[in-house]
């Protein structure tokens, strides 16, 4: 879980929606917040948008651990 926002899993296996993860690196549901003073990456600038699909097809695709 995450500490800003309890009620939601840091990733959740197929679904991007509530995926707090994916909420940091691109954005937050309509009608739903996230702190913007903390986004994600911390360093290096936002990611690319080939890496934000790459994250979003693993979520997407259940996070699988390989």
């Amino acid at each position: 879980m995450s500490t800003e926002r309890p009620d939601l899993k840091l990733i959740d296996p197929g679904s991007t929606g509530t995926s707090y993860l994916w909420w940091k690196v691109a954005e937050a549901p309509p009608g739903q917040t996230i702190s913007p003073s903390s986004p994600m990456p911390l360093i290096g600038g936002p990611l690319s948008l080939t890496q934000m699909a790459t994250i979003r097809a693993w979520i997407t695709d259940g996070a699988p651990d390989n």
